[in-house]
């Protein structure tokens, strides 16, 4: 078992770089690590040497050098072997330590990192009995207050976020190797200071503006305090991760505008664990509260689309009923008038008959009387009397007349159709569904909204939840005939924000939710979060939401 310091060397170690009395380290460097503070991704654990390895040229050099003037460090004896704890606590594979005579100091030894499969239970006590008060994963940063004698072996009393308990010493890793395990999984932020901060080509003022920045907006650091020709500090900064690690447009900031801290995993507690379930299943219940207010808005929407449907074929039976109707009456009518028509006609003739059967018997009986006339009298001129010849009425002509059944019927002109209903019930269930995978991880390529997904296939995930589809890639869905482009005073929540690389082709997309805010799947180091719209200059705003 090693001896501990009462006093931590590195609380000294730290307050001498903040004072900037640690030989070597200049006037400017000094005043830049006065802005950086080291942080957890949840609450800020602190581990004030991360920015001092990230800036000085002979980091361990200058830190043993310090310590050799008053602190001693002394090496920890190896782990001994122990039986598993529990199911969670299982102990990992440890190898031997380095000697004394080939092990360096570093600012890591009272910083530990955690090698752990899942996570771990952090306890009240250096015992397997005692209360569980956090846990922590694997590759995350504590702080070591304490080594002790515990249950099977060694034990560290640490600080990590919010909790401070008992681990296992064997479940961590210090010095040298922590150091390099801390540079491999620490994530170093950038958040701006300033509005309309210019993103430039080179650390110079006179270099190409490629974007402009947003105040209050987080980034990815990839370098910190460079030096520009011009003599000002620059920090360099990566946007849109295409590929792990690989961004598609990277520039320079002024380091004055720019406040830098290194974020870990870190332990979370109990409450912290059960604030966060809380807030799972309460952004879970508002996603299943929107879904539910749509569904029910759509079913209503759905019964009034059938009633007006079984309206309007009511009201068409009802006219084709009426329509039939006026038809067998007219033809009826017509029918009738037919007939009618049929009896005047023949009335007609018959009477012209009787008349001219009148006519003829009254000229036989006129002939008759003449000629009995003659035979009395004697005859008084041999000429013949001229026949007298009657003409017969002419028969009036058929008429041609046509039929009329009825009146040509007329066609109603189609109704305009409605427009659609207002889709913000619609807007805020996809908002809140997507709010649901917030802090989930960044996988490029990736199309899993709980195990990892990218920027183009969140939003596409996001869609395809509510049967809107999209392309996968953020260019296509930029250009897509799907859409239709808004601009910024149009932009609603729901709608798709696009930005573009420094080659001016579509690199990464957000999704807006109000409030001047989107949703977006940044990078692998900062997962899926909320971002101002001013987090830069987008190039496109497209709605899909029809």
């Amino acid at each position: 078992m090693r001896k501990v310091l009462k006093k931590v060397a590195i609380c000294g170690l730290a307050l001498a770089l903040a004072a900037g009395i640690l030989p070597g380290l200049s006037a400017p460097a000094a005043k830049a690590s006065n802005d950086v503070t080291v942080a957890s991704a949840r609450a800020g654990i602190m581990v004030p040497l991360n920015h001092f390895f990230a800036s000085s040229m002979d980091p361990e050099g200058q830190i043993i050098d310090f310590l050799d003037g008053g602190a001693v460090f002394e090496e920890p004896a190896e782990p001994e072997s122990t039986e598993p704890e529990s199911e969670t606590e299982t102990e990992p594979e440890t190898t031997e330590p380095e000697t004394t005579a080939a092990r360096r100091k570093t600012a890591y030894d009272n910083i530990a990192i955690s090698r752990v499969e899942n996570r771990v239970n952090i306890r009240k006590a250096p015992n397997t009995k005692a209360e569980i008060v956090g846990h922590i994963g694997n590759d995350a940063a504590a702080e070591i207050l304490d080594t002790v004698d515990g249950e099977g072996g060694e034990w560290y009393r640490i600080r990590s976020g919010s909790v401070e308990g008992y681990m296992k010493a064997s479940y961590f890793v210090t010095g040298e190797e922590a150091e390099k395990i801390a540079k491999r999984v620490g994530t170093m932020i950038g958040r701006t200071t300033a509005s309309a901060l210019r993103m430039r080509e080179k650390p110079s003022t006179d270099s190409r503006t490629m974007t402009v920045l947003g105040r209050g907006q987080e980034y990815v650091v990839l370098e910190e305090n460079i030096k520009g020709t011009d003599g000002n500090l620059f920090v360099k900064i990566g946007l849109d991760e295409v590929e792990d690690g690989e961004f598609s447009m990277v520039g320079y900031v002024a380091a004055k505008y720019v406040n830098v801290r290194v974020e870990f995993n870190e332990a979370i507690s109990l409450e912290e664990e059960r604030a966060e379930a809380a807030r799972q299943a309460q952004l879970a219940r508002e996603a299943e509260e929107a879904e539910a207010r749509l569904r029910e808005a759509m079913e209503a929407a759905q019964r009034e689309a059938e009633a007006k449907k079984k309206a309007e074929e009511s009201k068409k039976a009802a006219e084709e009923s009426r329509k039939a109707a006026e038809s067998k009456k007219a033809a009826e009518e017509s029918r009738k008038a037919a007939e009618s028509k049929k009896a005047a006609e023949e009335s007609r003739k018959a009477e012209e008959s009787r008349k001219a059967e009148e006519s003829r018997k009254a000229e036989e009986s006129r002939q008759a009387e003449q000629s009995s006339q003659a035979a009395e009298q004697p005859p008084q001129s041999t000429q013949p009397a001229e026949p007298v010849t009657t003409t017969a009425p002419a028969e009036a002509p058929a008429s041609t007349e046509e039929e009329t059944t009825k009146a040509p019927e007329t066609t109603k002109a189609p109704e305009t159709p409605s427009e659609p209903e207002d889709k913000t019930l619609l807007r805020e269930a996809i908002v809140a569904y997507a709010k649901q995978f917030l802090g989930n991880r960044y996988v490029f390529g990736g199309n899993s909204l709980t195990d990892g997904i990218d920027c183009s296939g969140f939003v596409q995930q996001v869609y395809a939840h509510f049967g809107i589809k999209l392309p996968r890639v953020s260019r296509d869905q930029a250009v897509s005939s799907k859409g239709t482009p808004v601009t910024r005073a149009q932009l609603l929540p729901g709608d798709l924000i696009f930005f573009a690389g420094d080659n001016g082709i579509v690199s990464h997309v957000g999704m807006y939710i109000g409030n001047n805010e989107m949703i977006h799947a940044a990078n692998s180091r900062q997962g899926i979060i909320i971002s101002s719209l001013e987090y830069r200059s987008p190039c496109k705003y497209m709605c899909f939401i029809k």
